[in-house]
C-alpha cells in the first residue's frame, strides 16, 4: 500500500526506477469484524521533517490507523518511511560505472549462493509443517519450489518464486493493478522462515513466527507482477540470540540473466506459541524438577528390570543361512538322539514322530503362535525345496504377506527389551535436545528430525501410515548400508542416534556396514543395535566380536548390553548401544585450567583430596583451590569452575555483596561450570541456584558454555 501510495505522489514527468523504504514497523494486528459495522481505517502519508523548519522532497510517512470505538481512540497498526529514486544520466565522469559495479556484486551474490546450496530442501512439505505450528499458508501464498539449502546448518536457502495468478481468485477475475502484490513479496519472505529451518537442519518450525520488524527494503521498478514470472529468491538468516535472527532476502530475475531486483535486510519476527501448544498448556499449573542419570555414566544395573515369570507356552524357532541349512537340520537330530532338545523329550518326540493326527495338531498350535510361528511353520514346511533351489526363500518371507513385518514388530517387543530400551531414551531425552533420529528398517519428546531408512522405498508407503501422527518429524529415504552414505544424499556427521534392529547381520561386511553408519553420527553420537545370540549356524555375532567390529569401526565397543532375558536359556536377543568416538587428536574438550571455588570457611582435607583426585582423572596439574572473594582478580574465559559454594548450606538467600560480585564473575564469565549442592528437598534454598544458572545458561547461550548443577 506504501508504494501504491507514494506512486500516486511521485513527478509524472519522471521515471521511477527504484523504491527505498526503511524501519518497517508493525505494531499491531487489525481484526476486521465480521459484522455490518465494519472497521474505520485511515491511510496517511507526510513528508518527512528534516529539520524544525522544513520537510525532506525524498522522505514520506507511511501510516496506517484504524478506530477502536470500545476506547474512543485511533490505534496505530503499521509505519513505513518510503522514497523514490528517479532516472538520472550520469555525468561523463561515472558514465554509469558505479550502477555496474553494483550489478557485478548481486551476481556474484548470486553465484555464491547458487554455490553454497547444494542440499535438496522441500518447500511443500515445509509449507505442510507450518501448518502443525499454526502458520497457516494458503495457496496463493505457496509459491515458494525448487529450494536448496546447506544441508549444514549454514542458515541459507535460494529457490524459486513463482508470481501467482491473483486474477483467477478474484470474484469474476478482476482485480487492481499493481507493482508487487502481498502474496508475491510474503512468499519471498518465506524463504527467511526456509533458511531458519536449514539453520537447525529440520524442515519445520518449532514455533509460528510473526513478522514485526523490516530495516531496509529496496526494490526495482522493473519487478514484474505478470502472472508465472519467476525469480531467483535467497534468504539467509543469522542467530543473535535465544529464537532471535537477523534475516536478508535477496531476489534476482530468473529471465533478465540474474539481475538483481529486491534487497530486504534486517528482517525481524518474534516467535509466537502455537495454538496447540498454548491449549496442551493452558492447565499446566504445577511442575517438577526430574533429575535423569547422566548418559556417559550409566551401566546396565542402572536399567534392569525385575525378572518377570517365564511363559509355559513360549516358543522358540532357529533359522539360518541357506547355505548352512543341511548342517543345521542335522544339528537338531543329534540333539534329539542325545535328549538335549529344549523343552521336549526324545520320548515326546517319538511319540508324535510317526503320528499324522499329533503332528498335524501341532503344527496348527506353532502356527496358532505369532507372527514367529506361522513363518517358522512356513519355512520348515519348505526346507527341501528350498535345498533343492526348487522355492525361493525370499519368496517366501517377503513376496507373499507382511508376515517378516510382523515377526520384527514381535521381536522388538521381545521379554524386557520395550521396558530397557524405553528406559534408555528416557535418559537421552533427559541429556540431549532436539535430537536428529535415523532409524534402520526399523518416542517423541526432544526429537527434531527422525528418518526411516530401508533398502528399498517399497516399505515406506506402510510407515508413512503406520507414523502419521508424527508426520511433522519423520521423513524417508533409501538407505543402503553397505555403499557410500554421502553418495545416496546423506549428510555426515547429521545423526545424533542411528537404530538398527536385526538388519546389520544380514550384511555381507559387518565392518563395512558399521563404518558407514559411524560416518552418520556426530562425535558422541548413539548406535543402537539389536541382534540376536551368537550360534554356529546363524549370521548373529557375540558381544566379543560386535566389541571388536565397533572398537575397528569409530565406536568405543559395546557401551551397554540389554538383554531381552536374564536367564541365559530363555534369551535370544539383545539391545547393543556404542558411542560414536572423535578420533582428531588435535580435538580437546578440557578447558586450560580448572578452579576450585570455595567459602571462607572449608574443610582443607576434602579440597585437597578432590584436587588430587581432579589430577588424577583430567591428567592435569592447573588446578587451582580459590576461595569466592578472590575470583573478581581472575581470568575465567578458558576454565572450568567447581563450586563447592553449597556443599554444606545454601549461600544464595545470605550472599554478602563481596561474594555476589564472585558468583557473578564466575556464572558469566567461565568457560564451564559444574555447581554442587545440596538436596533441595530438605533445604529449599538449594534451589535458588538452580533457578539462577538455567537462566544464565539461556542468557548465555550463544557463548558454547556449558553450566551444569
Amino acid at each position: 500500500m506504501a508504494i501504491e501510495a507514494v506512486r500516486q505522489i511521485a513527478d509524472e514527468g519522471l521515471a521511477i526506477t527504484l523504491f527505498r523504504l526503511r524501519d518497517i514497523s508493525i505494531k499491531r494486528t487489525m481484526i476486521v469484524p465480521d459484522s455490518k459495522d465494519g472497521l474505520e481505517v485511515v491511510l496517511s502519508m507526510n513528508r518527512v521533517d528534516e529539520s524544525s523548519v522544513s520537510v525532506s522532497n525524498a522522505w514520506c510517512r507511511f501510516q496506517i490507523s484504524s478506530y477502536n470505538p470500545a476506547g474512543d481512540d485511533w490505534v496505530e497498526h503499521c509505519t513505513v518511511y518510503i522514497a523514490v529514486e528517479y532516472a538520472t544520466t550520469t555525468g561523463p565522469i561515472d558514465g554509469g560505472r558505479e550502477a555496474r559495479g553494483e550489478s557485478a556484486i548481486r551476481r556474484r551474490e548470486l553465484e555464491n549462493a547458487e554455490n553454497r546450496c547444494q542440499a535438496a530442501f522441500d518447500m511443500f512439505r515445509a509449507y505442510e509443517n507450518m501448518a502443525t505450528v499454526g502458520l497457516q499458508v494458503g495457496p496463493l501464498f505457496r509459491n515458494g519450489s525448487d529450494a536448496r539449502g546447506t544441508g549444514s546448518q549454514g542458515r541459507a536457502v535460494i529457490g524459486r518464486m513463482t508470481v501467482p495468478d491473483i486474477a483467477t481468485s478474484m470474484l469474476k477475475q478482476h482485480f487492481s493493478p499493481h507493482f508487487i502484490h502481498p502474496a508475491t513479496f510474503d512468499s519471498m519472505i518465506h524463504f527467511v522462515l526456509a533458511a531458519i529451518m536449514d539453520l537447525f537442519g529440520a524442515t519445520s518450525l518449532k514455533n509460528p513466527a510473526v513478522l514485526m520488524f523490516i530495516k531496509d527494503v529496496w526494490l526495482s521498478t522493473e519487478l514484474s507482477p505478470l502472472p508465472g514470472h519467476k525469480y531467483r529468491v535467497h534468504g539467509r538468516t543469522e542467530r543473535v540470540a535465544f529464537e532471535k535472527y537477523d534475516n536478508d532476502v535477496l531476489v534476482w530475475d530468473e529471465a533478465a540473466t540474474g539481475d538483481a531486483r529486491m534487497l530486504v535486510t534486517g528482517i525481524h519476527a518474534t516467535p509466537l506459541d502455537s495454538a496447540d501448544q498454548r491449549a496442551a498448556t493452558s492447565r499446566e499449573l504445577c511442575h517438577e524438577v526430574k533429575w535423569p542419570m547422566y548418559l556417559e555414566t550409566i551401566s546396565q544395573a542402572d536399567l534392569s528390570v525385575e525378572n518377570s515369570p517365564l511363559g509355559s507356552d513360549r516358543l522358540t524357532a532357529e533359522w539360518g543361512h541357506l547355505h548352512n541349512y543341511l548342517q543345521w537340520l542335522e544339528q537338531p537330530e543329534h540333539w534329539t538322539k542325545e535328549d538335549k532338545v529344549s523343552s521336549v523329550s526324545r520320548s515326546d518326540f517319538e511319540a508324535i514322530r510317526y503320528n499324522e493326527a499329533a503332528k498335524a495338531e501341532l503344527y496348527s498350535k506353532i502356527q496358532g503362535y505369532k507372527a514367529e510361528g506361522r513363518l517358522a511353520y512356513r519355512m520348515g514346511s519348505n526346507i527341501v525345496s528350498v535345498l533343492r533351489g526348487e522355492t525361493d526363500p525370499l519368496q517366501l518371507m517377503f513376496g507373499q504377506d507382511d508376515i517378516l513385518d510382523q515377526v520384527y514388530s514381535d521381536l522388538v517387543r521381545l521379554g524386557d527389551l520395550p521396558e530397557l530400551l524405553a528406559r534408555y531414551l528416557q535418559i537421552l531425552d533427559g541429556n540431549r535436545t532436539n535430537l536428529r533420529v535415523l532409524e534402520g528398517r526399523r518416542n517423541r519428546s526432544s526429537i527434531l528430525q527422525y528418518t526411516y531408512a530401508d533398502i528399498s522405498s517399497a516399505f515406506f508407503d506402510k510407515a508413512r501410515d503406520r507414523f502419521k501422527s508424527w508426520q511433522s518429524i519423520f521423513e524417508y529415504q533409501v538407505l543402503h548400508a553397505e555403499k557410500d552414505i554421502e553418495s545416496q544424499g546423506f549428510g555426515s556427521g547429521t545423526y545424533d542416534i542411528v537404530v538398527a534392529q536385526n538388519v546389520i547381520h544380514a550384511t555381507e561386511d559387518l565392518h563395512s556396514t558399521l563404518a558407514n553408519l559411524r560416518k552418520l553420527l556426530k562425535p558422541g553420537g548413539r548406535i543402537v543395535i539389536q541382534e540376536g545370540e551368537s550360534r554356529r549356524w546363524s549370521p548373529f555375532a557375540s558381544k566379543e566380536q560386535w566389541e571388536t567390529l565397533l572398537s575397528g569401526a569409530g565406536f568405543d565397543g559395546v557401551e551397554l548390553e540389554l538383554k531381552d532375558a536374564q536367564t541365559p536359556v530363555s534369551h535370544t536377543q539383545s539391545i547393543l548401544v556404542s558411542r560414536a568416538v572423535e578420533h582428531s587428536a588435535a580435538l580437546n574438550v578440557l578447558p586450560e585450567k580448572v578452579i576450585v571455588v570455595v567459602p571462607e570457611r572449608i574443610g582443607s582435607d576434602l579440597v585437597s583430596g578432590l584436587r588430587q583426585q581432579l589430577q588424577s582423572t583430567l591428567e592435569s596439574g592447573d588446578i587451582s583451590i580459590t576461595p569466592v572473594l578472590e575470583l573478581k582478580d581472575q581470568d575465567l574465559a578458558q576454565s572450568l569452575c567447581i563450586s563447592l559454594l553449597e556443599m554444606d548450606n545454601p549461600i544464595m538467600p545470605i550472599l554478602t555483596s563481596e561474594e555476589y560480585e564472585g558468583v557473578r564473575k564466575m556464572l558469566t564469565e567461565c568457560r564451564a561450570l559444574l555447581w554442587i549442592t545440596g538436596d533441595m528437598v530438605a533445604n529449599p534454598g538449594n534451589g535458588i541456584s538452580l533457578g539462577v544458572i538455567r537462566t544464565v545458561r539461556w542468557e548465555r547461550d550463544l557463548d558454547d558454555a556449558n553450566l551444569v548443577t
